[in-house]
């Protein structure tokens, strides 16, 4: 009987070190690790279209990374380790997580883009001038003369936005200057895209014809086209859709 209780015992002992020997590892300690982001917080002026990225690396090979908008899964890409994803920002505060998780950990940055539909405070400096060369420039055509180019108003009677095209009427020089965007550096001095009611930039001639303009004070746009207000008569179409 001792023989077999001997045997018994050595078998278990042997089992036993064949499970620790068997075992498997135990939770991984070290959490992915998320680098080179695209953003922080910030207030983002002009287009609300966006990338956000960052780097994401870790040990193991089951690193999945999530990015989302305002508790919206967006649809992420991986080029070589850096996770993007484009988003459409809403108005105001737009909260970006990005998620980076393995088998046992999870790393979390958080941070908010604020796109404002307005924001401004009492006495708050303009961040850039469109007609002149500087903030403190004021002369018609930017030297005082008749002479009408890309970068010159004579006298700004209004202006419109629409589907991030700026449009001034320019009154004083009978025409309307078209920005495909808008410009952000105080002294880009920046030159309109295009121009209607003129067959050019220099020209500034008063007309009544399909192709000019005489003192235009007011400009609208939608979907179908542009429409300009004179003394006396409404301009429309313009070649159609503004796009």
């Amino acid at each position: 009987m001792s023989v077999v209780k001997s045997l018994i015992a050595t078998s278990l002992a042997f089992g036993l070190v064949s499970l620790i020997g068997c075992s498997s590892e135990g939770p991984d300690p070290t959490p992915p690790v998320l680098s080179n982001l695209s953003h922080t917080d910030q207030i983002i002026l002009n287009n609300r279209s966006v990338v956000v990225s960052a780097d994401a690396s870790d040990e193991s090979d089951q690193l999945t990374v999530t990015i989302t908008q305002n508790g919206v899964s967006r649809d992420v890409t991986n080029n070589s380790g850096n996770f993007s994803a484009s988003i459409m920002l809403e108005d105001n505060n737009n909260t970006i997580v990005i998620s980076a998780r393995d088998a046992d950990n999870t790393t979390t940055e958080t941070f908010t883009l604020n796109y404002p539909f307005f924001s401004f405070t009492d006495g708050q400096a303009a961040s850039f001038v469109i007609g002149q060369p500087n903030l403190l420039s004021t002369a018609y055509n930017q030297d005082g003369g008749t002479a009408a180019a890309a970068n010159t108003i004579a006298n700004g009677a209004a202006l419109f936005v629409v589907n991030d095209i700026l449009l001034i009427a320019d009154d004083g020089n009978n025409r309307v200057l078209g920005f495909n965007s808008l410009p952000t550096d105080a002294n880009e001095n920046k030159n309109a895209d295009f121009v209607i009611g003129q067959v050019g930039f220099t020209g500034n001639s008063p007309g009544f014809g399909d192709t000019q303009l005489q003192f235009p004070n007011a400009v609208a746009a939608n979907d179908n086209g542009l429409f300009v207000f004179g003394c006396g008569w409404i301009y429309g179409g313009f070649g159609g859709v503004i796009e």
